[in-house]
């Protein structure tokens, strides 16, 4: 198995991940702050992969800081961005301008650094862009106050990707995201003591959700990312991985017998089929 293929089967799997961990934001919002809750799951991602720093003793510890404190900057802001946005805005059009970064990506990617995409990448971002907007079931796009956190969580996680993908070369992929985790993880606790109501009974009860959150979507997923995002282009790794909002249409359905139609399944399979061309 090439490189390559393995680093896109990782990022396959971190999507459906973050699919299913839809459910479990929707759980633990109801009783933890934005801070709160990324605070605690990014911590506890740290946690999980923490032993890694003594197994893999051979990396570059300067570079391992300066890369978590870069992509964990845009990984507090771009997480309690959403997070925060989530309070009052429509989960569907939330997940379609969130989702935008995989437009972000090649235009920041050309701007900055200078990077061409090929024409069957074009056609697969405009597809893709096609399928979220059937996925989210939107019915317009207007805009309120509160999008410009969406706009602003979707250009954040276009850099955060962008960025993995500069340091992912440099630093075991594995290493960088235990730094990532805890500089997005302690950012966050700072500001979830001066803005979050911090109960133990609310954490208690969230248990299970925090669990998953940071042990697979952040310990996993996250470290999957890093690990895809190595030997994947960026523009086609943030396609493979906007398959998040495919996925968490699914789970919605099986988990919280959310109403799935004809409009959603066909946003499906077109992000899928775009998924495809992006490989060819």
């Amino acid at each position: 198995m090439s490189k390559s293929l393995f680093g896109k089967i990782v990022l396959f799997v971190a999507s459906i991940i973050w699919g299913l961990a839809f459910v479990f934001q929707r759980k633990a919002t109801g009783d933890l702050g934005t801070f709160t809750i990324n605070g605690t799951r990014f911590l506890l991602g740290a946690l999980v992969i923490s032993p890694f720093l003594f197994i893999k003793r051979n990396y570059n510890i300067k570079e391992a800081i300066k890369g978590g404190l870069v992509t964990g900057f845009f990984l507090f802001l771009a997480t309690n961005c959403q997070q925060y946005a989530l309070i009052k805005a429509n989960s569907g059009h939330a997940g379609f301008i969130t989702a935008q970064y995989i437009i972000l990506v090649p235009i920041f990617n050309f701007l900055f650094f200078h990077k061409r995409i090929s024409r069957n990448v074009i056609i697969a971002l405009i597809m893709s862009f096609f399928g979220l907007y059937l996925i989210c079931g939107l019915s317009d796009l207007n805009f309120d106050f509160n999008d410009f956190f969406l706009i602003a969580c979707a250009g954040l996680f276009s850099f955060q990707i962008i960025y993995i993908d500069i340091y992912s070369t440099k630093v075991e992929p594995v290493i960088l995201s235990f730094f990532q985790f805890l500089v997005a993880g302690l950012t966050s606790m700072v500001m979830a003591f001066f803005f979050d109501t911090i109960s133990l009974e609310a954490l208690s009860n969230s248990m299970v959700s925090i669990l998953y959150l940071g042990v697979m979507s952040t310990g996993l997923a996250y470290t999957f990312q890093t690990i895809g995002q190595r030997d994947v282009e960026p523009t086609v790794a943030s396609i493979i991985m906007s398959l998040e909002s495919a996925f968490s249409l699914l789970f919605g359905f099986l988990v919280l017998h959310e109403v799935t139609g004809p409009k959603e399944l066909l946003g499906c399979l077109v992000m899928f089929v775009a998924v495809i061309l992006a490989q060819l």
